[in-house]
């Protein structure tokens, strides 16, 4: 195993694998962005304005995040930029968000392993200046039992009386009963995310929908309420992107949340709207629901 893979918990043939994955996935994700975001992400990743509109310049662009930050660094920035655009839109985060995931639970196993690494020095520490008290001094005899804590001759030991390695034994044994429970719930397929895709694109045709049942003053109010400025909002362009652009801005979740907002506002709460946004909105309130018991359970 060479340096850089001892540092970390992925082999060099895995980051090479990885780093090939994340590279073809950039192109995708590039692709899908307008002109005007493209600019935006080029700002964000710092990246100077002479020669970036180049064919050439595009197709290598990945490949230069990742020799300009690294693996980890590239997903952090690209995940970064695509809020600041913003594109929380699945079309865009269902390609990163496997990244984004990945990138973080290697930043909790790097975190855990620190912590244990600490744990153990200062636990090696105190037992170092035990043993040198207890040898420097007859008036506390101390005895090193087999797993080499001290502890006073004749005093009956309890499992109790080392707290700190059964609390370990603990962590460890709960971390791999969960990990086993993951892994079970990722083979039942009850982790498995819905077709975002299909889901906000449903979502995008509703919203043209509802939007076209507003009257001119409720259009202006629900841009208002969506904090879209005056210019340009009016023209035909503007109102046909409108729904991707909230989906982009909000995501699919927040945009259901917003219109649902929105509506109430204006307000909107006839059938012929209502209709159309119920489905969308217990779907959303199911969703959160789940998510609280999740964090409970």
């Amino acid at each position: 195993m060479c340096n850089c893979c001892a540092r970390k918990f992925l082999t060099c043939t895995d980051m090479s694998r990885i780093s090939e994955e994340w590279r073809q996935t950039m192109t995708k994700i590039f692709e899908l962005l307008r002109e005007d975001q493209y600019k935006k992400m080029l700002e964000s990743l710092k990246y100077p304005s002479k020669e970036r509109k180049t064919a050439k310049f595009r197709k290598e662009l990945p490949q230069k995040i990742i020799e300009s930050y690294g693996l980890e660094g590239s997903i952090y920035q690209v995940n970064k930029a695509m809020k600041e655009i913003p594109r929380n839109d699945p079309a865009v985060q269902e390609l990163l968000k496997p990244f984004v995931d990945k990138l973080r639970n290697e930043q909790e196993k790097m975190q855990k392993r620190k912590k244990r690494k600490l744990e153990d020095d200062l636990e090696a520490g105190g037992r170092m200046l035990l043993q040198n008290s207890a040898a420097g001094s007859n008036k506390i005899q101390m005895v090193a039992d087999s797993s080499g804590k001290n502890k006073e001759p004749g005093k009956k030991r309890k499992v109790e009386a080392d707290p700190k390695t059964g609390g370990r034994m603990l962590q460890q044994n709960s971390a791999a009963g969960s990990e086993k429970k993951q892994v079970v719930l990722d083979s039942l397929g009850k982790n498995k995310e819905p077709d975002m895709s299909r889901i906000s694109e449903e979502w995008r045709q509703t919203m043209t929908r509802i939007f076209e049942l507003l009257t001119e003053d409720q259009y202006k109010k629900m841009l208002e309420s969506l904090k879209y400025s005056s210019t340009t909002r009016k023209t035909a362009k503007f109102r046909n992107e409108l729904p991707q652009k909230i989906i982009e801005s909000y995501g699919l979740e927040g945009s259901i949340y917003q219109v649902n907002k929105a509506m109430t506002e204006i307000p909107r709460n006839d059938p012929a709207v209502q209709g159309l946004l119920k489905p969308f909105v217990d779907k959303l309130r199911n969703e959160q629901e789940k998510m609280q018991k999740s964090k409970f359970s």
